[in-house]
């Protein structure tokens, strides 16, 4: 199936920062720098609790000089009084504005306020409703299936309120977190893991299987009985059986081949690790 060109309006909330303090303040929440986002551009964080857990994995863009988060939109809540627990002393104000939030996979029509990259494609805002320049909508099945062929993680699915950022794998980390920056909260856990080579129990991986899975579908030792991995989220590939990613124990060597509690048979493969910039 080709769509050229294609986009998707994705359900994100946009959080419009304002006030004096507003580049300061996120500075100090979020892991990514953010001194250099140039206006109409933005990057890609994580806005982590204190004990470094994950709330969600968000952009930071720079819409003509205010700064501008977007976050899933079953995560808003979250966001919001996450970011407002270390609000005080501060002048920032924060307000949900009703801003278009698209996923394009080919090139962005000009007009659109800020952009970042999204697996293979890039995400944009605007505060206006421009339409989609001719652009083909992909349905909400095209969608799922375009986020597990870039392997991106989901609120919900695989973003939990007990996730660790190096769970996610490296590539995300790496795009996500500045190593070089001022002190920033829940730094402690995500530098400590760095620095040891993020060995956490569980990491993301991505599954295939002909026959029918579904999420949270389980993988156990046949002996002890101990859960070796999870099924997070599926969906049907198009080409026959299903495509997804599921959260599996640091000691299945992968690529491999497990069977599922109820006895379906998944390939399991490693996140590529691009590493990109």
């Amino acid at each position: 199936m080709t769509l050229s060109p294609s986009t998707s309006i994705l359900k994100r909330s946009v959080i419009l920062l304002q006030g004096a303090d507003a580049a300061s303040f996120l500075q100090g929440q979020l892991s990514q720098d953010l001194g250099g986002i140039t206006p109409q551009h933005g990057v890609q964080s994580l806005l982590l609790n204190p004990d470094g857990k994950l709330v969600d994995i968000v952009g930071v863009h720079n819409v003509d000089g205010d700064l501008v988060l977007e976050c899933d939109e079953l995560a808003e809540e979250l966001v919001i009084s996450r970011l407002k627990r270390f609000c005080f002393r501060v002048k920032v104000t924060m307000e949900v504005a009703p801003w278009t939030v698209r996923w394009w996979f080919d090139e962005v029509p000009s007009g659109w306020a800020s952009s970042r990259p999204l697996g293979s494609g890039i995400l944009t805002i605007n505060a206006s409703d421009l339409g989609t320049n001719g652009a083909t909508e992909l349905q909400v099945l095209d969608v799922e299936r375009r986020r597990l062929q870039d392997y991106l993680p989901a609120f919900g699915a695989e973003i939990t309120t007990e996730t660790i950022p190096a769970e996610l794998g490296a590539d995300l980390v790496q795009r996500s977190v500045s190593f070089t920056k001022c002190c920033y909260t829940g730094q402690e856990l995500v530098a400590r893991l760095d620095a040891r080579g993020a060995n956490v129990p569980f990491q993301l991986r991505r599954i295939t299987s002909s026959s029918v899975v579904n999420v949270g579908d389980t993988f156990t030792d046949e002996q002890s009985g101990a859960r070796r991995g999870t099924v997070t989220s599926v969906v049907d590939s198009g080409i026959g059986g299903i495509l997804g990613l599921g959260m599996f124990h640091r000691t299945i060597n992968v690529p491999t081949v497990l069977t599922t509690a109820s006895g379906v048979d998944v390939d399991v493969e490693e996140i590529p690790q691009v590493l990109s910039d």
